[in-house]
């Protein structure tokens, strides 16, 4: 901490605030772990690793790199603590009911075909007889020896892949299954007016010169072209196709994934942080395995990894972002930097705005007026240079509009492949209480914990619900149709439901549960709720446990240009820690300006970000000099 910004706050005092919300936070886990998931345990679920390039030393090391020695000790500890890698052929005979598979079962897999794996991976597999997946780039792989492979911005040496000769080797261990990593979709393609590139499997194409989006058309014929001949090429270099498909970058549609079955693909995997599952081999999760993780983060990886409980995020009207006085790039860049100040775990953007008495879209649409095609942008600048994840605001809140929640939901589907985003909150007047009138309970099983879920088994059950109820035309199927329209192209995106603070706080622990089967998080919206009346409410009826670990609290920064800026922004800051200290520790409010820099970022920045508070935010100076480099050289080891 700065003493020049907080010379009001008093070391003693900062002390001891930091040490009693620790505790708050190690009581509101408790409320998680006391009961822990042990998913490994199911017989249908399985970890998967994914590993990149081996290095030897620490100054060759990147970001999805591990050095040799820490791959040997994560060896040695999965080895140690009964965990049994197995092969694909394992997973799928499972699958078929021929075997089952052993407890703790965990499948390794290495991406890129880095060279290393030939060195340094092949002996060890060897002398564990421990089976992995090796994922190759068709297109990488067939780059002449004296040219550069396209990876990245700089691309890298051709020699820092493997050969076909090599691949042929290790495929004669019988240790190894070959899969695709596509043929030429590890890449970018420019996919905004303003000339971004991203990622080339789950986005669509745009033209600057026609000023046009590809057609989704198009873009399944692309995937489809890339993934046929990936597998062409297989047969050629190996003789055979593949059957596991490991997406780039993790991330797919389930247009790709249609055609990845039809492309004789068995078994599909992404970078969701979930585990495998035998009923679910096309959205299998994996756990990234990366900045050379040591003994106890690897064993995080692997056992019970919990859901981050905590999300602290402001909401952003994307209309601030629009060009006025400013510009909008000025604007985009006074928005990142006020994120990387305030560090969010998140940040909620509202993709519509109102003018001229007309509901407009920040992205192409076909139902609303276009106000700007700039949402696509904001939310990628946003997630890589702001370091905040992106959740779209798709709430009818706004009664000043007089907009249908029948209209907006229209807008859903066209929102799937221009903003890539961590999740969706839903919600309005008609839509919450028309989802919250579904008998959910139908499609869970009995003891079934909050804690064992993920985002793809709760998509499961509303797909099934969908499924039943297709045909009808009532306002919470026609919503979790376009909801499933959008997921087609985000299929691993979160899902949180508003709730009206009242109605959530009178539901019973079983009926928060029962949501939280569905969706995976509820947002409870006390903006038109006092301070002093929820300190009440908070005081006189304990929070049940589903709300203290998946709820998060939606309050309103009413700075309106009235008054005085920085008492608005210190009311913000008295009312988020006020309901901390009342056991709520996720929020959000309502809203951000970014160019006028409030809520002032002196009163509420350390009551924004949870990535490194309570445990060691040296902001909080909890750990002394020595103490520090023990801890370093801890690591290093």
């Amino acid at each position: 901490m700065h003493v020049s910004e907080y010379q009001h706050i008093s070391f003693a005092k900062m002390i001891g605030t930091a040490l009693w919300r620790r505790l708050r936070f190690a009581m509101a886990l408790f409320s998680i772990v006391v009961f822990p998931a042990n998913i490994t345990a199911e017989e249908n679920s399985f970890r998967v690793l994914s590993y990149h390039n081996v290095v030897l030393s620490r100054d060759e090391l990147a970001e999805d790199s591990v050095t040799l020695d820490h791959l040997v000790n994560q060896f040695e500890w999965l080895l140690a603590h009964d965990y049994h890698p197995v092969s694909v052929t394992n997973i799928l005979e499972a699958r078929a009911g021929k075997i089952e598979l052993p407890p703790k079962a965990v499948l390794l897999t290495f991406d890129d075909g880095y060279v290393s794996f030939y060195d340094y991976v092949l002996p060890l597999l060897k002398a564990y007889q421990y089976p992995a997946v090796l994922a190759l780039v068709g297109s990488w792989m067939e780059t002449p020896a004296d040219e550069r492979v396209a990876y990245g911005r700089g691309g890298m040496p051709r020699n820092s892949l493997l050969t076909w000769n090599q691949v042929s080797e290790i495929e004669k261990s019988g240790l190894v299954e070959i899969a695709s990593h596509s043929f030429d979709l590890h890449r970018e393609v420019i996919a905004t007016p303003e000339g971004n590139g991203l990622a080339a499997a789950t986005s669509l194409k745009y033209n600057k010169q026609d000023k046009r989006y590809e057609t989704q058309a198009a873009y399944r014929q692309r995937i489809q072209s890339d993934l046929e001949k990936a597998q062409a090429n297989f047969k050629e270099r190996v003789g055979h196709p593949v059957r596991v498909i490991v997406w780039p970058y993790g991330r797919y549609t389930d247009i790709a994934l249609d055609v990845a079955v039809e492309e004789g693909f068995e078994i599909a995997l992404t970078l969701n942080s979930e585990p495998g599952r035998l009923d679910n081999l096309l959205h299998t999760g994996r756990y990234y395995v990366w900045r050379n993780p040591v003994p106890l983060d690897f064993r995080g990886l692997l056992e019970n990894p919990l859901e981050k409980i905590v999300g602290r995020f402001p909401l952003l009207e994307a209309s601030s972002m629009n060009e006025d006085v400013l510009g909008e790039e000025k604007k985009l860049s006074a928005w990142l930097e006020r994120c990387s100040k305030l560090r969010p775990d998140g940040v909620c953007i509202r993709p519509y705005e109102f003018r001229d008495g007309k509901v407009g879209a920040y992205f192409s649409s076909q139902f609303l007026p276009t106000a700007q095609d700039r949402l696509l942008r904001l939310v990628w600048q946003t997630r890589t240079r702001g370091r905040s994840r992106s959740i779209l605001w798709l709430v009818n809140d706004k009664k000043e509009w007089a907009w249908k929640d029948a209209d907006m939901i229209q807008t859903w589907p066209e929102l799937g492949p221009l903003a890539p985003a961590f999740g969706v909150v839903i919600g309005g007047p008609q839509l919450t209480p028309a989802l919250l009138e579904l008998p959910w309970e139908r499609y869970l099983s009995t003891g079934s914990k909050i804690a064992e879920q993920s985002p793809g088994m709760r998509r499961q059950r509303r797909q099934a619900y969908l499924k039943e109820g297709r045909a009808s035309s009532t306002l919470a199927i026609q919503t979790l149709k376009k909801l499933e329209e959008f997921q087609n192209w985000q299929p691993y995106s979160r899902v949180y439901l508003e709730l009206p603070w009242e109605r959530a706080r009178g539901m019973e622990e079983s009926e928060l549960r029962n949501l939280l089967m569905v969706f995976d998080r509820l947002v409870l919206d006390a903006r038109d709720v006092s301070l002093r009346d929820l300190e009440k409410d908070l005081r006189q009826r304990p929070l049940q446990p589903s709300l203290v670990t998946h709820g998060q609290l939606l309050v309103d920064f009413n700075y309106d240009g009235k008054g005085s800026a920085e008492d608005a922004s210190r009311r913000l800051a008295k009312m988020l820690e006020g309901v901390e200290d009342l056991g709520l520790l996720s929020w959000i409010y309502d809203h951000d300006w970014p160019i006028g820099g409030q809520p002032s970022g002196e009163k509420v920045r350390l009551l924004m970000s949870s990535e490194e508070f309570p445990w060691n935010d040296p902001e909080f100076h909890l750990w002394s000099e020595a103490e520090k480099k023990s801890k370093q050289k801890g690591e290093e080891r």
